[in-house]
């Protein structure tokens, strides 16, 4: 449909404008959608290597082991394990693997206790307490009072910010770490 010169004084120069963008944008899409179906129709030609075929590796070692019955018996023995159970213990060996040699027997070496650490003191109507870390066998702090004892030292003070220990090697002083904290 052509416009001759009349026509075009009709139309407005944004109307005109408008006109020919939409035979554009028409004139596209069909140019995309026979390009689309040209290479429907077209056979590409892919370079194939030699493949092994399609099945996983994974799929055939386990249908395999499936009717495998001595590995049945292995998994029934795990399958009937609870290795969740409190109950549980460790085995009686450690496990080896094929072609391995077993771990050198270690025994753990205790070095020196861990340092007694004072975390907290609070004073009281009923007196005052501090905070302490001193059993590693007992996960966090615990409360001592006057005269109870911390490992082999006696608690013989406490003030608002130090514990003092008294035990065979003399007299030793447990202070608060200091705080960043501005006073209130």
């Amino acid at each position: 449909m052509s416009l001759g010169r009349a026509g075009r004084s009709k139309l407005g120069t944004g109307a005109l404008a408008a006109l020919t963008r939409t035979r554009t944008l028409w004139f596209a899409a069909g140019g995309l959608s026979a390009l689309a179906l040209l290479l429907y129709l077209v056979p590409t030609s892919v370079a194939t290597a030699d493949l092994p075929p399609a099945e996983s590796s994974l799929a055939q070692t386990s249908g395999s082991r499936a009717t495998d019955p001595e590995s049945s018996l292995a998994f029934d023995a795990i399958v009937e394990r609870n290795i969740f159970s409190p109950d549980r213990a460790p085995p009686p060996s450690r496990y080896v693997p094929p072609g391995g040699s077993a771990p050198a027997e270690t025994t753990p070496v205790r070095g020196a206790p861990a340092p007694v650490r004072l975390f907290g003191i609070a004073v009281g109507p009923d007196g005052a307490v501090a905070l302490i870390d001193a059993d590693p066998d007992i996960p966090g702090a615990e409360i001592y009072r006057l005269g109870d004892m911390v490992r082999d030292a006696r608690v013989s003070d406490i003030t608002d910010s130090t514990v003092v220990l008294a035990g065979p090697a003399g007299q030793s002083v447990l202070r608060l770490p200091d705080s960043n904290r501005g006073t209130p």
